[in-house]
């Protein structure tokens, strides 16, 4: 999988004739489908993959510096809820994932405010916003929950410009790459459910010698008999190393 060219093709206008197919199909029906608008993977220095998804968030009528999603909570958050699905969906898998929201606006000069997610709640107990009252008690200014908690930054836009491109540009691994680890989880699920049997019948795989482990999966039901003695050593080694 390895030898794939390490590149996508650019982003173009025409891109978006896809989303247009979908709404000419679905006509008038509410779309229970959701866009990802930017998604990349990472692979970390420690050896972890890192899934990030990237929401851009247009500011029509505030600085993007000002605007929070969870001032329109209750018009877009059914997007919102579904983006962090995907990332609880990743961290249960055993990824480590993010979502990042981005205001910006038309306006290059108003700059960019870049959101990490770090929660969001249906049912918060804390307000974004406190309700602002008048001398008599009126209320003049609702509260406004805080479904989505968020650590920010503020950036001018050429430099969360150049932030970008450079992660785009350096960041290690490719998302085809998974493919490879996930065959190897594969064989190492095999081995799990073919073996072991009799001296090592219920003995967690962690306490199996490779050797022997290796021996069990090609001389028992495994069907992966084919695959080669040094490749199922290293496998063996590599899950050992984990699960210690």
């Amino acid at each position: 999988m390895n030898n794939l060219e390490n590149k996508s093709k650019s982003i173009k206008k025409t891109d978006d004739s896809a989303a247009q197919l979908l709404m000419n199909v679905l006509e008038n029906d509410i779309g229970r489908n959701f866009d990802i608008e930017s998604i990349f993977l990472e692979k970390l220095d420690n050896g972890d993959w890192h899934w990030v998804i990237f929401e851009f968030l247009k500011a029509d009528t505030i600085p993007p510096q000002i605007s929070h999603p969870n001032y329109y909570w209750y018009k877009n958050k059914r997007k919102f809820l579904s983006l962090w699905a995907v990332v609880k969906t990743f961290r249960s898998s055993g990824f480590k994932a993010d979502l990042i929201l981005v205001n910006y606006a038309d306006d290059k000069n108003l700059g960019i405010k870049e959101m990490l997610v770090q929660e969001i709640d249906m049912n918060p107990h804390d307000n974004y916003r406190e309700a602002k009252v008048d001398k008599d008690g009126n209320i003049i200014k609702k509260a406004i929950p805080n479904h989505i908690k968020t650590t920010n930054i503020e950036l001018s836009f050429e430099e969360w410009k150049q932030k970008f491109k450079n992660f785009n540009k350096n960041k290690k691994g490719d998302t085809w790459e998974i493919l490879d680890i996930l065959r190897d989880e594969d064989i190492s699920n095999d081995v799990l459910i073919t073996s072991p049997q009799g001296k090592y019948k219920d003995t967690p795989i962690s306490e199996i010698d490779c050797e022997d482990l290796m021996t069990l999966a090609t001389h028992g039901k495994s069907k992966y008999i084919s695959i080669a003695r040094e490749k199922f050593i290293k496998l063996c080694k590599k899950i050992k190393t984990q699960t210690n």
